[in-house]
């Protein structure tokens, strides 16, 4: 067996499961944001929409990515094929879970409706923001398993901007609304990424 018949049976291409992967998490997305759409009736009595609005960024850069052909070589070997379709994966599940955990609560844009609760439940006992927590690890799973670090890096740092501006929106609706509630939520809680003690402190963002 020569080494280019090797590594054609020990590498396995991303793309397909990628595909597979986003398309199932869309597919879920739109499903229960449909289904919470049924619970929307309640009125809106706060918002930060001008902040969401940064999101729009990403599939802009993401579209120019799509041009710059230098991006799109290869720098990581076939090995990290299988390791980034897990961390992928989990990403997703980590952001169903978070879903699901805020069940009517959840919304697309930074509001407070009438009957808003501060949940703390499930993956929220770890982060403050485990949805974003969750797709900022599948699009590093994503990176991995395409091999394309460089790529994905910028669309990494800018999700990660709009995510920060749409906390910032969030955030200060919460604290609005809940006041010392959140306030020793936000203090105990870290924003993105879990610590690994149990130790109450200090969080991620000011």
């Amino acid at each position: 067996m020569t080494e280019n018949q090797a590594h054609s049976l020990s590498y396995v291409s991303p793309e397909p499961w990628l595909f597979i992967l986003w398309i199932f998490w869309g597919a879920i997305w739109l499903g229960a944001a449909l289904w919470t759409a049924g619970f929307r009736r309640r009125p809106v009595e706060q918002s930060e929409w001008r902040l969401s609005l940064v999101v729009v960024l990403i599939p802009a850069l993401f579209l120019w990515t799509r041009t710059a052909g230098w991006l799109h070589r290869p720098h990581l070997p076939g090995f990290f094929v299988l390791p980034g379709l897990l961390v992928c994966a989990l990403g997703m599940a980590f952001s169903f879970w978070a879903r699901f955990s805020l069940n009517r609560n959840w919304s697309g844009m930074a509001v407070i409706r009438s009957g808003h609760e501060l949940v703390e439940k499930g993956p929220y006992r770890y982060v403050r923001h485990p949805i974003y927590s969750g797709l900022l690890l599948s699009l590093a799973g994503t990176a991995l398993a395409q091999g394309l670090p460089l790529r994905w890096v910028g669309v990494w740092l800018l999700s990660l901007l709009a995510v920060w501006f749409k906390i910032l929106g969030e955030e200060r609706l919460l604290a609005e609304r809940f006041g010392e509630e959140f306030k020793a939520f936000r203090q105990s809680t870290p924003a993105l990424l879990p610590r690994l003690t149990r130790r109450r402190g200090q969080a991620l963002l000011p």
